[in-house]
């Protein structure tokens, strides 16, 4: 009889003390992963990347504190902080999806900006290829490189109109990285050396046969 009123003592302790714990937000939770979600299929992680970013960690923050008080009594559990990381993530998520149309056509206007950049970027290499020639340099084979350049650039010219400025940007983007490798590549090609109808060879300032 007395275990049996012991085991209903810790029994109703237990109630009590259940009673007074605080309840993970995981409603929360779900509601600033859901946002968060919605934000990235609008683009909000390649046109608002940096409070994009900042958002998800806040929530990540958040999940990780209630992964932590898992390890706690329940009676000492506590989710003020997290409450306060969630409003925080819904409310700059909030802000990036508000911001979103006029941060993606600065991303527009920017990507214009690269196209052009690169297509300046293959007349250089075009350039720098014309004075590698004139100078007797070997370059076979950058003719075939140049025009797959040229139509890179068309690709990302078309993209952009076609309203998909990140492909437009990629495009860009190798295309500048190409040309910058093969005009280093044009200069760092040995000039030939100057023979004259003697025989001899020009080598600086010294000739020899």
């Amino acid at each position: 009889m007395r275990n049996l009123c012991g085991g209903v003592a810790i029994a109703a302790m237990v109630l009590v003390l259940s009673a007074g714990c605080a309840r993970e937000p995981r409603d929360k939770l779900a509601g600033a992963k859901l946002a968060l979600d919605s934000a990235r299929t609008a683009g909000a992680d390649i046109y608002c990347e940096a409070r994009y970013m900042r958002s998800r960690a806040l929530m990540d923050s958040a999940a990780a504190l209630i992964t932590g008080q898992r390890k706690t009594l329940p009676l000492f559990r506590s989710y003020s902080r997290v409450e306060e990381l969630l409003y925080e993530s819904l409310r700059l998520t909030q802000e990036t999806l508000d911001s979103l149309p006029a941060e993606r056509d600065r991303y527009r206007q920017a990507t214009a900006v690269h196209v052009e950049q690169a297509r300046l970027a293959v007349e250089a290499t075009k350039m720098a290829a014309k004075a590698a020639f004139q100078e007797g340099k070997k370059a076979e084979g950058i003719g075939g490189d140049v025009k797959d350049m040229d139509e890179m650039v068309a690709a990302a010219a078309a993209a952009l109109e076609n309203g998909d400025a990140v492909r437009a940007r990629t495009l860009a983007t190798s295309v500048i990285d190409k040309a910058a490798a093969y005009r280093q590549i044009l200069e760092q090609l040995p000039r030939p050396v100057a023979r004259y109808s003697s025989g001899k060879v020009r080598t600086g300032t010294a000739t020899k046969k």
